[in-house]
C-alpha cells in the first residue's frame, strides 16, 4: 500500500511452479505458501502494524542488491524486521521454524522479488494518467510481446516483439532452451532498479552476461533516457548517485538508447525450474508507437 497516494498493489507469490512452469510435483511449495507461510506472515505483519518496504528496498541496494535479480540483502533485512513480531504470534515453534527455514532456501531467496514488484507497482501507479507526461509507468512481457504504458496515454499498451535473453544458463541447459523474455518483473526497471542499476550488484552484473565495466557504462547511459535520479536509492559503486528513474519515451526515441532489462530464463517446453538468467533488450517499436500516439493525442 502506498500511504501517500492511498493506492494498493499486489504480486503473485513467486514459486518455481507459478513463475517458471516447473513440474506439477512442485505444488508442495504452493501448499506450504497457502497453509503455513501466508497465515504466519499475515499475523506477523498485523502484529507489526505494517512493514516499511520502501525502507527495506533502499537498504537492500546498499547491501549489494540491484533489486531485480539479486535480493539477498533485501530478504535478510525483511526477515530481521519480522523477527520481533513473528515471535509474538500464536503459532507453535515447529511452524515458525518452517517459515525460518523457507527463507534460508533457494525458493525463499526470491521472496524479495514479491516485495519488490508489488512495491514498484505501488510507487509507479500514482504517476499514471498525468496529462502531457511522456514517462513510462509500466513495462511487461509475455514471451511473445513486450509492452509499455505511458503516463499521458492512460492504460493503453504499446507493444513490440519480446527479446532474446542473452546471459548464462544453469548446468544441463542451453541458451536455446529458453523462452523469449517474459514476466511482470520489468516493473523493477520501470522504477529504476534491476538492469537500470546493475552496478549496485557487481557479482550479479557478471551473471547476466556483462562484466562490471560494461554494467557501469550501461547504467550511465540510463541517465540519458530518464528524467532524474532518486537519492533514496543510491548505488554505492557509483559514488552513491541515485538510481535513474522516469524513463521518457521522447529521450529513448531521440537517443536510440533502450532501457536495460534483467530477466530470468524459463524453459520453452515447461516442466523445468528457472534455467538461467540474463538481459534482454526491449523493442524500440513500443517506444516509437507510444511516441506517435502521444503526438496524435496532444497536437
Amino acid at each position: 500500500k502506498n500511504p501517500v497516494h492511498g493506492n494498493t498493489s499486489y504480486c503473485l507469490q513467486q514459486t518455481s511452479l507459478t513463475a517458471f512452469g516447473n513440474k506439477y510435483e512442485s505444488i508442495t511449495e504452493l501448499d506450504f505458501v497457502r497453509n503455513i507461510l501466508a497465515p504466519v506472515l499475515k499475523a506477523t505483519i498485523k502484529e507489526a502494524g505494517g512493514i516499511n518496504l520502501k525502507e527495506i528496498l533502499a537498504t537492500g541496494i546498499q547491501m549489494g542488491d540491484e533489486l531485480h535479480g539479486k535480493l539477498d540483502g533485501t530478504r535478510s533485512v525483511f526477515v530481521s524486521r519480522l523477527l520481533p513480531h513473528i515471535v509474538k504470534t500464536d503459532f507453535d515453534k515447529d511452524t515458525l521454524a518452517q517459515v525460518g527455514e523457507y527463507f534460508n532456501t533457494n525458493p525463499g531467496r526470491w521472496y524479495g522479488g514479491n516485495l519488490m514488484m508489488a512495491s514498484c507497482k505501488a510507487m509507479m501507479d500514482p504517476a499514471k494518467n498525468i496529462e502531457y507526461s511522456t514517462i513510462v509507468t509500466a513495462m511487461a512481457r509475455n514471451g511473445v510481446d513486450f509492452g509499455i504504458q505511458v503516463s499521458g496515454l492512460g492504460n493503453e499498451w504499446f507493444t513490440g516483439p519480446a527479446g532474446t535473453i542473452i546471459g548464462y544458463t544453469f548446468p544441463g541447459y542451453r541458451q536455446e532452451d529458453s523462452t523469449l523474455d517474459l514476466g511482470d518483473s520489468a516493473i523493477s526497471e520501470t522504477r529504476g532498479f534491476g538492469g537500470m542499476a546493475a552496478p549496485a550488484a557487481p557479482g550479479h552484473a557478471r551473471f547476466i552476461g556483462r562484466d562490471f565495466k560494461d554494467a557501469i557504462e550501461r547504467t550511465k547511459q540510463m541517465y540519458e533516457i530518464t528524467q532524474t535520479e532518486d537519492s533514496l536509492f543510491q548505488i554505492p559503486y557509483l559514488d552513491f548517485i541515485g538510481v535513474p528513474v522516469g524513463i521518457d519515451i521522447r529521450k529513448v526515441v531521440e537517443t536510440g538508447i533502450l532501457p536495460v532489462i534483467n530477466t530470468g530464463m524459463a524453459h520453452k517446453d515447461g516442466g523445468h525450474p528457472m534455467i538461467g538468467g540474463g538481459r534482454a533488450d526491449p523493442p524500440m517499436e513500443c517506444f516509437k508507437g507510444a511516441f506517435v500516439a502521444f503526438a496524435k493525442k496532444y497536437t
